[in-house]
């Protein structure tokens, strides 16, 4: 036991630093005179002498935590402080009971009465644990497949960024149909789009000590010509077809000509870090750009209070946030699953191409055999990733450069008699399908081009002959989320890199301008790359490093990547998830952690006479690039 506390009188103004530092410069809480009396009676009477130990600054953390994850708002009044405390009172008393129980002297009796009747095994284990006084107590096993589920973009809760508040606020909670004209999104939604990514961001890069104090706002920099500044916002083109940057505030012209870029991709659509100087012109002359940086998953879960995003936990109308408790046995049960894997094939997997199809039969005979030989479990999932035909689709049968909505719904139909021979597949693995820019329905409108984000799952009419033979056919949407068990995975089919490249903003010739620049502190990590590193690592790098700085799956404006206005929220990576599939034809296959988000690509998945696929180990969070020669 702890030793006895003398309590003491506190006064208000002594705790109102510690309260500072911890409420509001951490958690952005503003404390009222009347309720940081309450804190500092209470403090006072609990902690006594002790009231600026560590104990006293992780019990303010939980409170601002608390206080944070019931919605209370920026201003702590007296009212919300006294029924926190009661709160914490209550869990400590109930904490300490259940410790008195725990320390119980296990006796002959208490272990044989008809209450605590216990078998030989659990009688073993009470008093292998009776040193340790502890007392065991058998808790229900949780049953990995209500945790394992695939969440499309319609049917996740959305949430968007109070600047206001400064935290997370639900916006939809029950699934809706995007093609129903009753739910058509709102002119103001459009509007709101950028706004919402730039409030997010922002909240995120200031967090950042190293940026809080240093950034300035676009409005402030009138009439401070000559000065430097460190400047964040959006980079796109104005009217006049000049580089601008914007904030919540204004917009300002951008001069690029003696600029340096640190690593990664730098397109119309990004949120970027300016730092030059303002001329008398209205320009600003960049001397360095950069992305905001990322931020861990750890850190942004603590930060939302561990809310459920993907509606999984939540059984009732209102989100609620992840038990602390469940989150630990669904990860202890993940170390024990050792023999789950999710396999994840490459792109452009064309149901249409006769060597398509081989490859896919030989990689299920591979599976089989391996199964039957070496009782290696099969895969718990494998994901398909389109598109699944070579050609977009039109409705009209005369047209020859375009597939026919009838060979589309063959080539399912191929796959389903090649999956009729391998019985324990269909039986054992769920099959997963994202679709792409020439599956349907998009690719009847836009013809193999950029089509409206986030993409609508294939219709359940072109798999049944799949649903007939599969026990668990899945179509997904494009990007679709993965729930399993304690992580989030999320599956995305887009040659992103390919977009880079075509919109990549370019520097152009210096040229002179009137106002004497410094030469600015620019790191060699960014700019020099090492040249041990094979060229392949590095554009993998550069495109991970660009979406998870960017916490967001389509950095682009509108005009380059339509998005759904109302379905934005979906593409945002906040929190960033456990493993991001990347499936990207374009760019070289990779594995690579940034920020503690694992991030893959499968690549294509048919190359000459190899297919390429990848195998994900959940319970190690460890990745293996896979091929089979045909």
């Amino acid at each position: 036991m702890s030793d006895p506390v003398l309590p003491i009188e506190l006064h208000p103004a002594s705790l109102r630093p510690l309260s500072y530092r911890v409420l509001s410069k951490k958690h952005g809480l503003h404390i009222k005179s009347e309720a940081l009396a309450g804190l500092a009676k209470y403090i006072g009477h609990k902690y006594g002498t002790n009231w600026n130990s560590t104990q006293c600054m992780n019990f303010l953390d939980n409170f601002g935590k608390i206080w944070k994850e019931q919605d209370r708002g920026l201003f702590i009044d007296k009212e919300g402080t006294e029924k926190i405390i009661r709160e914490v009172t209550d869990k400590e008393n109930k904490r300490e009971e259940a410790s008195i129980v725990s320390r119980k002297e296990v006796s002959l009796d208490f272990l044989t009465s008809k209450k605590h009747l216990a078998t030989a095994q659990e009688f073993d284990s009470i008093v292998d644990h009776s040193l340790k006084e502890t007392y065991v107590i058998n808790e229900p096993q949780i049953d990995w497949k209500n945790y394992f589920q695939v969440v499309n973009y319609d049917q996740q809760p959305l949430f968007r960024f109070n600047s206001l508040k400064r935290q997370l606020e639900l916006f939809r909670r029950y699934p809706q149909n995007p093609l129903s004209p009753a739910n058509l999104a709102q002119t103001s939604s459009a509007v709101e789009m950028f706004l919402n990514r730039y409030n997010l961001v922002y909240e995120r890069f200031i967090r950042d000590e190293e940026f809080k104090p240093t950034v300035t706002r676009i409005k402030n920099l009138l009439g401070r010509n000559g000065s430097r500044f460190l400047i964040f916002g959006l980079i796109s083109y104005n009217n006049s077809g000049n580089l601008q940057l914007q904030d919540d505030s204004d917009a300002i012209e951008l001069d690029i000509s003696r600029c340096t870029f640190s690593m990664g991709y730098f397109v119309p659509g990004c949120l970027v870090v300016c730092d030059g100087i303002y001329s008398k012109k209205n320009v600003f002359h960049c001397l360095s750009i950069a992305h905001p940086p990322a931020e861990k998953r750890e850190t942004s879960m603590e930060i939302i209070g561990n809310l459920d995003l993907l509606g999984i936990h939540s059984t009732s109308k209102q989100i609620t946030k992840i038990d602390p408790d469940l989150k630990l046995k669904l990860m202890t049960t993940e170390k024990q699953l050792d023999s789950h894997k999710i396999l994840i094939l490459g792109g452009d997997i064309f149901l249409d191409d006769l060597n398509v199809l081989d490859a896919l039969k030989k990689l299920f005979a591979k599976l089989t055999q391996t199964f039957v030989d070496n009782q290696v479990d099969l895969p718990l999932s494998i994901v398909l990733n389109g598109p699944f035909t070579k050609y977009p689709l039109s409705c009209s049968p005369i047209n020859f450069s375009f597939s026919s909505i009838a060979s589309y719904k063959a080539g399912f139909d191929s796959l389903a008699s090649i999956l009729e021979k391998f019985p324990e597949i269909c039986k054992h693995t769920t099959i997963i399908f994202v679709p792409h820019d020439n599956d349907l329905w998009p690719s009847i409108v836009h013809r193999g081009t950029s089509s409206l984000w986030p993409h609508q799952p294939i219709s359940n009419t072109f798999i049944t002959k799949l649903t007939r033979i599969i026990k668990t056919c899945l179509v997904a949407s494009n990007p679709t989320k993965l729930n399993y068990l304690s992580q989030e995975i999320i599956l995305v089919r887009d040659d992103i890199n390919a977009r880079f490249k075509r919109n990549q903003i370019t520097k152009p010739a210096p040229v002179e301008i009137e106002i004497d620049i410094e030469p600015t502190q620019v790191s060699t990590e960014d700019v020099v790359s090492d040249k041990s590193i094979s060229p392949e690592i590095r554009l993998a790098r550069k495109i991970v490093k660009t979406v998870l700085d960017q916490g967001h799956l389509s950095p682009f404006t509108t005009d380059i990547r339509p998005i759904l206005w109302d379905y934005d929220p979906y593409l945002h990576l906040y929190p960033s998830p456990n493993l991001l599939v990347l499936c990207d034809p374009s760019a070289p296959r990779f594995d690579i952690t940034y920020m503690g988000c694992h991030t893959i690509n499968p690549g294509k998945f048919l190359v000459g006479n190899k297919c390429n696929y990848t195998i994900y180990c959940p319970s190690t969070s460890k990745c293996s690039s896979e091929e089979i020669f045909i």
